[in-house]
């Protein structure tokens, strides 16, 4: 099972462990089904995918099955803040986990303002 650390953002496949720690912060991992309807900053989602490519390397970044779901992320990050620097409202993206489609999903938040 893959499963989500709150801290540091990684993302692990466990098996076996129903409570698994994250082995950098040593804090309990989030299992899938818990962090499916998170809503996450454009900006985590590119700076996660910077991270992976300076870790392993931009062709395996972009290759490997391993980070679809990062690629995926990254694009819909790119148009969230494309829309956001268009409209001036707000966008974020959720990960998709649980069912295979659609991966990623692309939310407004709509705030009342008061004049």
């Amino acid at each position: 099972m893959k499963c989500f650390c709150p801290s540091c953002g990684r993302e692990e496949e466990t098996i076996g462990d129903r409570n698994p720690q994250c082995r950098f912060c040593r804090i309990e991992m989030i299992p899938p089904s818990h962090y499916s309807e998170w809503w996450i900053s454009p900006c985590f989602a590119i700076d996660r995918m910077q991270k992976i490519s300076e870790t392993y390397g931009i062709h395996r970044a972009r290759a490997d099955e391993k980070f679809k779901k990062e690629r995926e992320a990254w694009t819909t990050a790119m148009l969230a803040l494309a829309l956001s620097k268009l409209t001036g409202e707000e966008w974020w993206i959720e990960i998709e986990t649980v069912d295979s489609t659609p991966d990623i999903i692309l939310r407004q938040l709509d705030r009342l303002k008061r004049l």
